[in-house]
């Protein structure tokens, strides 16, 4: 009897503490997901954890035949077991204790890949210089269709201006305004300078749309623009540098880039990159996402990440609590509850 005793005190301790250790997994992973107070966290994850605990005693005691448990009273109580795993482990304790130990392995790059790109893009809206380089890509874009027109439209077999040419057209009124405010008069019918002209009208045009672009991005004339987006630069700087020396846990590494990038974004969609960052939303704040992440890993997104070593650890862990939950409270609560 002193033997069993030692035994049922030494496996509630144990229990005690994996059940603190898998507890601080899931507290850390719902904190980024709800941003609760720990403290109201701890107590939801402890519940779970007992009630996932007492639910695997339930399913012990109604298969072991050495159990006090009556005939009549296993079925229910394996049946209220299976529900109880179901409903406190398999949906809230394993995956949020996935999460956790996946994002303390992962989030580091994740957050320095969001924050790196954003601090670019916003130096480039602060310096201008992001404006010489789309004004390049949409002077490159008009240069190569007006080529393809000349080509077209000298074809030794149809030349002048027929169908493709008026697919090219459209493409050209399309890249020079995407408003489509502005259109190309062109005559249909085939002369010798219809080629010129058109070029000429587009090239005309892309001097007054330069003009409309640099006034349309100047941050001198934007109100607070300029030093919100200088404010953003520094917070982003603050957050890399606590992360080099390593004074950010990943919880709030993760919930302070996942803030930042919200105003981030639609700085860089309102003044500078239009629809790249419209309604964009981070890769940091979709790894707060629990549920998410696990879809993402179910289809296969996540591979070489070691998502899967991460699910057969909290598997472990869990496992291990509930081991020992089962030596400290076998034939005890099940039997007064099912007998």
């Amino acid at each position: 009897m002193g033997n069993n005793n030692f035994l049922k005190l030494g496996a509630v301790v144990l229990w005690i503490a994996v059940s603190i250790g898998s507890c601080y997994l899931t507290v850390e992973s719902f904190y980024l997901l709800l941003d609760w107070s720990r403290w109201i966290l701890w107590i939801f994850a402890l519940a779970f954890f007992v009630l996932s605990s007492v639910g695997m005693t339930f399913i012990y005691d109604s298969l072991n035949s050495n159990s006090d448990l009556r005939n009549d009273g296993r079925t229910p109580c394996f049946v209220t077991g299976i529900l109880m795993v179901l409903a406190f482990w398999v949906i809230f304790s394993l995956p949020t204790n996935t999460h956790t130990l996946y994002l303390q392995q992962n989030a580091k790059e994740v957050v320095e890949k969001d924050l790196t790109e954003a601090e670019r893009n916003l130096q480039q809206l602060a310096d201008g210089s992001f404006i010489n380089e789309q004004w390049e890509e949409k002077a490159v874009k008009v240069g190569g269709l007006l080529n393809a027109l000349e080509q077209e439209y000298k074809r030794p077999d149809r030349p002048g201006i027929g169908k493709r040419c008026k697919a090219i057209i459209d493409k050209i009124e399309i890249a020079v305004d995407p408003t489509k405010e502005w259109k190309l008069e062109t005559d249909r019918n085939i002369s010798a300078n219809s080629y010129k002209v058109i070029e000429a009208l587009t090239l005309a045009q892309m001097e007054i749309e330069y003009q409309k672009f640099l006034a349309a991005h100047d941050l001198s004339k934007k109100g607070t623009a300029k030093r919100d987006i200088n404010n953003c630069l520094k917070r982003i700087g603050t957050i890399k540098k606590g992360i080099d020396k390593n004074t950010i846990n990943y919880s709030e590494m993760v919930n302070e880039t996942s803030d930042v990038l919200e105003i981030a974004y639609p700085l860089l969609s309102e003044y500078g990159k239009g629809h790249e960052f419209n309604n964009k939303v981070s890769k940091t704040s979709q790894l707060k996402k629990v549920y998410e992440v696990f879809m993402s890993w179910f289809s296969g997104d996540l591979k070489g990440q070691g998502f899967a070593i991460w699910f057969v650890i909290s598997i472990l862990i869990d496992f291990a609590g509930f081991l020992f939950a089962t030596i400290a409270f076998r034939n005890t609560i099940s039997k007064k509850i099912f007998n």
